[in-house]
C-alpha cells in the first residue's frame, strides 16, 4: 500500500478525484468485476449489502486475516510504463521521458487509483436473531488530470516551457494552471453490521430446500428455507473512520479551491509556511480527521434467485489537523536546480509543499468531506451446483469527490471446477472507467480454509495496450465453521 501511495503522491500536486471505488479489494469482488450486491454472505458483505448477514446459507463463524487489493488505471500511460512504475519506481527519468510525461499526463483522467487492505473481518451467524459482522481496513483512493501547463512544470520545473518565458512570475497560479483537477485521500475504518431476515411470504411447510445462492465461500451449506418461500432480509452497517490524509484541488481560470489536511505519519516535508507548525494528533491513529458512515439494504430469495438494494458509505469525514490552503498567489519562481520530478518514487508532495516551491500556503479553515455514497442493485441465479450467475449495476447517490460520473455495470459467472477449487469471470465497466474482463481463482481445503487471487481485467495482462487496468486482489486466509 505505502508503495502505491507513494507512486500517487509523486504524481500529485493537489487534487479532484472523478474514479468511483466499486468495493473492489476483496477477491471474490475482484474476480467478479463487483456484480456481488445480490452474492456475498458472512463478513464478506460488509461495505456492499449488509441484509446478506441475515442469510440462512451464512456460515456460524467466519474469520479472514489481511485481504487486500489494487486498481491503477490510465488513459495517459501505456501497459509498459504502468508497471513499470509499478515494480522500479525508483528508477529515473531520462529527459526524454519526462516530455512524454508532461504530455500524456494532460489528458483526462491520467491516472485512478483504489486500494484497500482489509486487515480482520469476522462474521458470526446467531439463530433467530441474525448475523452480526466486523471489519477494520484502509482504503485510498486517488485521481490525477493535470493540465498542459501544470503537467510540463511538475515533470521538467526550470526546464519547462512556461518557465522559458520571463513574464511567468507575473500570471495568477490560478491563469496558468486551470484545468488541473488531481485529488487523493486514505483512510481507516472500523465497520459494525447486523442483518437478519424480516418476514417471508408463502411457502409450505414440508416443501424441499432450494439451491442456495451464495459465493464460493459458503459454497456447500444448506440454505433452510422454504423452497417455495419470498423471503426478506433487512440490515445496517455503522462505520466509524480515521481520516489519514486529503488533498484536494480544483483549479479554474480565475479560481484555486486547493486545501489538505495529511498525517505526519507521511513525513511530509512542508518547508518554511508561515505560522503552520504540523504536530501529531492525539488520535488513535494519529489521524487528522474523524468521521462516520452508514450502509443499509435489503434483499429477497425466492427459490434459485436472489435479489439485492443496498446504499452504501452515506457519512462523512470531518479534517481538523495540519490544515492548509492553497493561495492564488503570482507563478513562483523556481530554483535552477528543480527540474521536476525524476521518479516515481520521488518527493511529489515536497515538490509542491516545501519552501513554498511551487505554491503558496496559509494555515487552513477545518473542513468537511462526503463520502462518494452509491446505489447497489444486483441480481443472482444458481444455474447448477457448479455454476451461479450474477449482475450489478452501481449508481452514484451524490456528486462528491471519488464517486462515480456513470452508471457502473458488471455481470458475472462462478463455476465450481473440483469440490473446493473455483473460477470467477464476467465483464463490468462504464464509460468513463471502460470495459474489462475480470478473472479470480479460490483454492480451499473441505470449505474450511481458503485462499484467493484475482485481478479485475485479465485483458491488461494479455493486450498490453493503451489505458491499462492493472489490479491485483489476494485473501492470505479464511476459516469457517
Amino acid at each position: 500500500m505505502k508503495r502505491i501511495i507513494t507512486l500517487l503522491a509523486a504524481i500529485t500536486a493537489y487534487p479532484f478525484l472523478s474514479f468511483g471505488q466499486i468495493d473492489l479489494c476483496l477477491p471474490v469482488a475482484t474476480a467478479k468485476g463487483g456484480a456481488v450486491t445480490a452474492l456475498v454472505g458472512d463478513w464478506e458483505c460488509i461495505g456492499i449489502n449488509p441484509s446478506n448477514l441475515g442469510w440462512e446459507s451464512n456460515h456460524h463463524i467466519s474469520l479472514s486475516l489481511v485481504n487486500a487489493g489494487v486498481s491503477i488505471q490510465s488513459k495517459a500511460l501505456d501497459y509498459n510504463t504502468l508497471m513499470g512504475a509499478l515494480t522500479n519506481p525508483s528508477a529515473q527519468f531520462t529527459d526524454q521521458q519526462k516530455q512524454q510525461y508532461a504530455q500524456v499526463f494532460s489528458a483526462h483522467d491520467g491516472l485512478n487509483l483504489y486500494g484497500d487492505v482489509n486487515w480482520v473481518a469476522f462474521s458470526i451467524k446467531i439463530p433467530k436473531i441474525g448475523g452480526f459482522a466486523f471489519n477494520v481496513r484502509d482504503r485510498a483512493i486517488g485521481h490525477v488530470t493535470l493540465s498542459p501547463t501544470a503537467a510540463d512544470i511538475i515533470f521538467n520545473g526550470v526546464k519547462s516551457a512556461p518557465y522559458q518565458d520571463s513574464t511567468i512570475t507575473l500570471q495568477k497560479i490560478s491563469h496558468e494552471l486551470a484545468g488541473t483537477n488531481v485529488a487523493f485521500y486514505y483512510y481507516r475504518e472500523a465497520n459494525l453490521s447486523f442483518g437478519r431476515k424480516l418476514f417471508q411470504i408463502g411457502g409450505s411447510k414440508g416443501s424441499s430446500a432450494s439451491f442456495s445462492v451464495r459465493s464460493n465461500d459458503n459454497q456447500g451449506k444448506a440454505d433452510t428455507t422454504d423452497a417455495n418461500a419470498f423471503v426478506v432480509y433487512g440490515g445496517v452497517g455503522f462505520k466509524y473512520l480515521w481520516g489519514l490524509a486529503n488533498i484536494e484541488a480544483n483549479v479554474t481560470d480565475g479560481g484555486l479551491d486547493a486545501h489538505s489536511s495529511i498525517s505526519n505519519s507521511f513525513n511530509v516535508n512542508y518547508g518554511a509556511i508561515k505560522n503552520f507548525t504540523p504536530g501529531s494528533t492525539s488520535g488513535l491513529f494519529n489521524n487528522t480527521g474523524t468521521g462516520y458512515a452508514f450502509d443499509i439494504g435489503i434483499s429477497a430469495a425466492y427459490k434459485k434467485w436472489k435479489f439485492a438494494v443496498a446504499v452504501t458509505d452515506f457519512g462523512s469525514i470531518f479534517w481538523k489537523n495540519n490544515l492548509l490552503t492553497a493561495v492564488d498567489t503570482n507563478m513562483p519562481k523556481l530554483a535552477v536546480t528543480n527540474t521536476g520530478i525524476s521518479s516515481w518514487s520521488g518527493s511529489g508532495l515536497d515538490f509542491v509543499f516545501a519552501n513554498s516551491n511551487f505554491m503558496n500556503y496559509r494555515p487552513g479553515p477545518d473542513y468537511t468531506v462526503a463520502l462518494p455514497a452509491k446505489l447497489r442493485n444486483g441480481i443472482s441465479y444458481v444455474l447448477s451446483k457448479r455454476v451461479t450467475l450474477s449482475a450489478d449495476v452501481v449508481l452514484p447517490v451524490n456528486t462528491v469527490t471519488g464517486n462515480l460520473e456513470a452508471p457502473y455495470y458488471a455481470a458475472a459467472g462462478q463455476v465450481n471446477i473440483y469440490k473446493t477449487l473455483y473460477v470467477s469471470t464476467g465483464m463490468a465497466g462504464n464509460q468513463n472507467f471502460g470495459f474489462v474482463v475480470p478473472l479470480g481463482l479460490t483454492v480451499g481445503f473441505k470449505n474450511y480454509i481458503q485462499f484467493y487471487l484475482a485481478t479485475n481485467d485479465i485483458l491488461t495482462y494479455l493486450e498490453r495496450s493503451s489505458n491499462p487496468n492493472i489490479s491485483a486482489a489476494f485473501g492470505m486466509i479464511r476459516i469457517n465453521f
